[in-house]
């Protein structure tokens, strides 16, 4: 009859601790918990965090320029506009056709946040202040996220990093 026994420094834990490790890919057993640590070198994991960040908020920036933005244009009524590139240039587009040619041109527009859009036709002085919000809608977001990167690189730790982004990209304690 043989008696198993546990390889010194080993624990004994049961079916349902085991999955619950194998599950996080766990790697290190600490204070009663399995966790899994990423056993490189500081300024590697640093290295890494930066530009993974740094990525996310190119991401997140991409993201909400395109979400679109509001412009009260002269005359009219507040109105939504979407911002995907194509829009962008759709609108940079009709502002220098108005320009040379002086005729109204139609964009697509909504009045209703976004959920339904339609034609409208507009004068080149709305079209100026239609291009005119959409570039202060790009650089306050562009601004808002060199700001943040500027501050990403900076930091010397991870936990710096992750205070810096926290509320921008929304992370979880």
């Amino acid at each position: 009859e043989k008696t198993l026994t546990h390889p010194e420094g080993c624990i004994e834990v049961t079916e349902e601790v085991w999955r619950a490790a194998l599950s996080i890919n766990a790697n290190c057993y600490e204070n009663g918990i399995f966790i899994n640590r990423d056993f490189r070198p500081t300024s590697e994991i640093l290295k890494d965090t930066k530009e993974k960040t740094i990525l996310r908020l190119n991401q997140k920036a991409t993201d909400l320029i395109r979400n679109g933005f509001y412009s009260e244009i002269i005359n009219l009524n507040n109105f939504f506009f979407q911002c995907e590139e194509t829009d962008q240039i759709n609108l940079k587009t009709a502002l220098l056709v108005s320009s040379t040619t002086g005729e109204e041109q139609s964009i697509k527009v909504s009045r209703d946040d976004g959920k339904t859009y339609s034609w409208a036709v507009f004068t080149y002085d709305q079209l100026i202040s239609i291009v005119s919000d959409m570039n202060k809608h790009i650089t306050k977001i562009l601004k808002e996220v060199s700001t943040l990167k500027t501050s990403v690189n900076g930091a010397t730790t991870v936990d710096q990093i992750k205070l810096v982004v926290k509320d921008y990209l929304q992370l979880e304690e």
